[in-house]
């Protein structure tokens, strides 16, 4: 089992942009998160507003030690209209997305450092 206290989040980087574009092109993801394959401009434009804070979204890289292992991010879900259409979320509802690349990562593990680092960082909770 892997240690969950070793598991930290930082913010996403502009210069983290090439790694996403790299994960979010793998079949295990990309079938959760695509459209298909991304190019670079792509992702720059889809994550770059996150990372500018132009759009209410946070991301997180999910870090094991210093490995980067994933991504994460949080956001109000009533800052996101058309979304909240098909979860009919109130008003105090955040949201949680991510994909790891790390086997062995306990959920509870996990969702014990969101809620530590994560949530309680984007004042979501």
């Amino acid at each position: 089992m892997v240690d969950s206290r070793n598991i930290h989040f930082r913010k996403l980087l502009i210069s983290d942009l090439v790694l996403m574009h790299k994960w979010l092109n793998l079949n295990f993801v990309n079938q959760w998160y695509g459209k298909g394959k991304y190019s670079y401009e792509e992702i720059i434009h889809k994550y770059g507003p996150r990372i500018t804070g132009q759009v209410p979204t946070t991301p997180y890289l999910i870090q094991y030690g210093d490995n980067p292992i994933g991504y994460i991010q949080t956001y109000h879900i009533n800052d996101h209209p058309d979304y909240n259409k098909y979860v009919q979320a109130d008003e105090h509802a955040a949201g949680l997305d991510l994909f790891n690349r790390r086997t062995g990562l306990s959920p509870q593990g996990i969702r014990q450092r969101c809620l530590d680092q994560v949530f309680r960082a984007s004042r979501l909770l």
